[in-house]
């Protein structure tokens, strides 16, 4: 079955949100996890999980882990990246005041956990965000910050260590599309 590149996004997409809240029910935690989508050489859509890719255990790792997924890009060569992870998060309003940026959100006081999907596409980002609800039980819950998720945020809106790593990989693809296009014109 051929699907278009948009559907097939939209149900890695949704796969991703599936498996983190999943995982996370069933662990009780999230580690930092690459997921792709590509293409196999029949063309069909394929996911790829990289759970391993990389660990965070400081502020220092991040640098070496956005190298080890854009070296993995170069291989696999993806339409559509998520990085699916438990994090710490500040959540305030322009009238609330400024977060103290010197401060790790991990250490802030008003910190909130929660589990983060941030998908990257050729053309747009999205970012998810559950918050993680612990019970006195021991179950864990997840509770879709609808405030922050799901809305199509254009790749010039995003910036940030973790955002655009396709776009050297598109770059590239864009610059051999026009090549070829401009020797047809010519």
């Amino acid at each position: 079955m051929n699907i278009s590149t948009d559907k097939a996004i939209a149900n890695f997409n949704e796969g991703c949100k599936k498996f983190a809240a999943n995982y996370m029910k069933d662990n009780g935690e999230m580690p930092m996890v690459v997921i792709f989508l590509a293409q196999n050489e029949k063309n069909e859509y394929v996911t790829m999980i990289a759970p391993q890719l990389g660990e965070l255990y400081s502020r220092e790792d991040k640098p070496v882990f956005v190298h080890a997924v854009k070296q993995a890009i170069k291989i696999v060569k993806p339409i559509a990246i998520a990085m699916v992870t438990e994090a710490w998060v500040v959540k305030k309003k322009k009238e609330d005041g400024p977060v103290d940026l010197s401060v790790p959100p991990s250490e802030q006081p008003d910190r909130e956990e929660v589990v983060l999907i941030q998908t990257e596409t050729y053309k747009n980002a999205y970012i998810t965000m559950y918050d993680i609800i612990r019970t006195t039980s021991g179950d864990i819950k997840l509770e879709l910050d609808d405030t922050i998720s799901d809305s199509a945020i254009g790749k010039e809106n995003t910036d940030g260590l973790f955002s655009n790593l396709l776009k050297e990989n598109y770059d590239k693809f864009y610059k051999s599309i026009e090549k070829n296009l401009n020797k047809f014109q010519n």
